[in-house]
């Protein structure tokens, strides 16, 4: 008798994994496509700003199926910044005042000559995105008044010599002499407010002849 055929062979089945994509803003490298076998690997790696969910690496199984499920490219939370700072009219700046400032970054300002800095000399990027001030504005020093110093027959008193702006000096005079003029003059932009008074002796009551012409001169009252 005669097999109505040959004899069957025993041969190893191969058993191939899916293909895999590279990821929204990703890429993959090694064996991914639907050729891989068991053991063979794909890699995964994303763009700049984004950071790779899940696993970086995924192996074909024996039973034609990835280890693991493919991963995805998320963006990157980034750091709020701060948006540029100008320099103040009659001043300038130094620091991290530029566009994109990270948070904890600070901008410092200063004046030129003769102006003085009103606001906060220093500010700080904050982590909402903003300044902690507005910028600071650079006016102009006012001017100090002449110096006043104790007059005849009394004394000043406050911010005389020399005056200082938006302030008062004020006059007192000794005992027996009386005033004449304004107690108190305020400085404003370099210039009294009025001319300084002075202190005197009272006028006892006498006659005073000159060129043929009686004066009759009386004292003044308190």
């Amino acid at each position: 008798g005669n097999w109505n055929g040959t004899a069957p062979k025993c041969v190893s089945e191969t058993v191939n994994c899916p293909a895999l994509r590279p990821p929204l803003n990703g890429q993959i490298s090694g064996n991914c496509s639907n050729k891989a076998v068991s053991g063979s690997q794909c890699k995964f790696s994303c763009d700049s700003g984004y950071a790779l969910k899940g696993s970086d690496i995924l192996t074909c199984s024996a039973k034609g199926n990835w280890d693991q499920a493919a991963p995805k490219c998320v963006q990157e939370q980034q750091d709020p910044t701060c948006p540029a700072l100008d320099a103040p009219e009659h001043g300038a700046k130094g620091g991290a005042c530029f566009e994109g400032a990270r948070v904890g970054a600070s901008c410092a300002f200063k004046c030129d000559d003769g102006y003085e800095l009103t606001g906060k000399e220093t500010l700080v990027c904050q982590a909402d995105g903003n300044w902690d001030d507005d910028v600071p504005v650079c006016q102009e020093e006012p001017k100090n008044c002449p110096s006043i110093r104790n007059i005849v027959g009394g004394t000043t008193t406050g911010d005389c010599d020399p005056g200082v702006n938006n302030r008062l000096c004020a006059f007192s005079c000794n005992r027996g002499y009386y005033l004449i003029g304004t107690p108190a003059l305020l400085c404003k932009d370099g210039s009294w407010s009025s001319r300084s008074p002075i202190c005197r002796l009272p006028i006892t009551l006498k006659e005073v002849q000159e060129e043929d012409v009686d004066y009759l001169y009386y004292p003044t009252e308190q």
